[in-house]
């Protein structure tokens, strides 16, 4: 069969390598995809919001899977589309997509329906949420309510900070015209969990954890992630459970809104003194977790898909391995980043390399984005699979691309 993958990105490039592994794939074709995935996949220029023109492409060159990549797509409805003209989509439907981009309405849904998750309160202008913070017990968490590529999360640590979050996304707009979300800070260990789902089916995988923040010891401003580890040792099987149990009780809770789920569930939750809290709901593959789950997954992800799809019972099997990876950045990322970095000597490493922002330039790869490559490792545990990266990385001699140097720690 031939399948489309949707994006660009290190996910989309995880989510190839994994699909070309299916003896019922034929041909792999991935729209608009980077240089590393053009070396494993065919890459078409559409823009992933451009749902007419990847449909049109779809129907002409016989597509019988779409596997949806990236939220940008997913909320310009592009799998209500696709699903129309009975192409399978691996994808949720716009109005399901709202679990993640809109904050308020996950609130909505974890209040109505109990499901553990911070206290908050919701604003839409400047001087309101000011008036909030003024005796507020710190660290506070403000979340922007519409879609920002995994960097519209602020925790901030006093009143002067907060305030210059708030001017930014209230007063200056930086990300866009949407409210806010001000929630209480919760304290323990982070963990991911993400699902196939089709209405109250959900099929997990095994745990994961990524790492937010840009500088070593989680310091510094939040980024799309720049590592990740699977399975997740800190989390015991109780703890699984009990996220597995919230994203069923969350699959139940849409279906009872007329809101059926169909597509990928990302549960990103907390290990509290109270148990287990909801962070938030991303309504895909996640990135950088993607790369370290799919890596880990022994199975048939085609055939698996085809059976949530179809309504049939499956079983996914793991390796016994973890899988990690570290994302090396541009210097400046997330804020303003250099382009056009040659990676030669990057490529060279002696492990799978994850293309999460390349292109070909004048014969040369180069950086094309805030995140660059995602180099990925296994072993028998994450400390050991990292040292083993980092043994490797300093041996370039001028390394330029940022990345963390304490995920052994981890």
């Amino acid at each position: 069969m031939k399948i489309l993958v949707v994006g660009s990105g290190g996910r989309e490039h995880a989510i190839v390598k994994k699909v070309k592994q299916s003896p019922l794939v034929d041909e792999v074709i991935c729209t608009p995809g980077n240089y590393g995935i053009s070396l494993d996949a065919k890459c078409v220029d559409i823009k992933v919001e451009a749902k007419e023109e990847i449909l049109n492409y779809c129907l002409n060159n016989n597509i019988e899977l779409v596997i949806v990549g990236p939220e940008a797509s997913l909320v310009t409805g592009i799998s209500d589309l696709l699903n129309e003209k009975n192409i399978k989509v691996l994808g949720c439907s716009k109005k399901a997509s709202q679990i993640e981009s809109s904050k308020a309405y996950a609130k909505m849904i974890m209040e109505k329906y109990d499901i553990p998750s911070a206290k908050y309160q919701r604003f839409s202008d400047y001087e309101s949420a000011l008036k909030y913070v003024d005796n507020y017990t710190y660290p506070c968490v403000i979340k922007y309510d519409g879609l920002a590529s995994g960097k519209g999360v602020y925790i901030t640590e006093d009143y002067d900070s907060t305030k210059e979050v708030l001017n930014d996304l209230l007063n200056k707009r930086i990300l866009g015209n949407d409210d806010i979300i001000i929630e209480e800070f919760l304290d323990g260990d982070e963990f991911t969990i993400l699902s196939l789902v089709n209405g109250e089916v959900v099929v997990p995988f095994q745990s994961a954890r990524d790492f937010k923040r840009v500088y070593d010891y989680d310091e510094g401003l939040n980024t799309g992630g720049m590592g990740a580890i699977c399975p997740y040792h800190n989390i015991d099987n109780d703890t699984y459970q009990e996220g597995v149990n919230i994203l069923k009780k969350t699959a139940q809770a849409l279906l009872k809104e007329d809101n059926k789920y169909c597509g990928v569930l990302y549960g990103g939750f907390i290990k509290t003194k109270d148990g287990v809290k909801v962070i938030e709901f991303n309504a895909r593959f996640g990135d950088p977790e993607t790369q370290a789950v799919l890596n880990n997954l022994e199975s048939d992800l085609v055939a698996h898909i085809l059976d949530l799809l179809a309504n049939k019972s499956f079983t996914m099997n793991f390796k016994k391995e973890t899988s990690v990876g570290l994302v090396l950045s541009a210097p400046g990322y997330p804020e303003e980043y250099e382009k056009g970095i040659i990676l030669d000597e990057y490529l060279k490493l002696p492990f799978d390399i994850i293309h999460m922002g390349t292109k070909l330039l004048n014969d040369k790869v180069v950086s094309n984005g805030g995140r660059v490559l995602f180099i990925l490792n296994e072993d028998h545990n994450s400390k050991q699979a990292f040292k083993r990266i980092y043994f490797e990385l300093d041996k370039i001699k001028n390394n330029v691309l940022h990345y963390r140097h304490d995920l052994n720690n981890y």
